[in-house]
């Protein structure tokens, strides 16, 4: 790889790592927020609406993972 390539890979890599932990630090405080937004009052599913959108991010991926590993075999 060129040394530019490298470098480019790095990074965004790097950045998919550092926006997974501060979206959802973004989100977590806003929860009540956005369940006041869409009409949501029950208490367990303002509490799993973080959870879900943290696991939004590591599921598609291990999807995918999964797919790509079938078909090389």
């Amino acid at each position: 790889w060129v040394f530019r390539r490298k470098w480019a890979a790095t990074i965004v890599v790097s950045s998919f790592t550092f926006i997974t932990p501060v979206s959802s630090s973004m989100v977590a405080p806003a929860t009540l927020q956005i369940a006041g937004e869409f009409g949501v009052t029950n208490t367990a599913i303002i509490a799993m609406m973080t959870s879900v959108f943290v696991l939004g991010f590591g599921k598609p991926s291990r999807l995918s993972d999964t797919h790509f590993e079938s078909d090389s075999h």
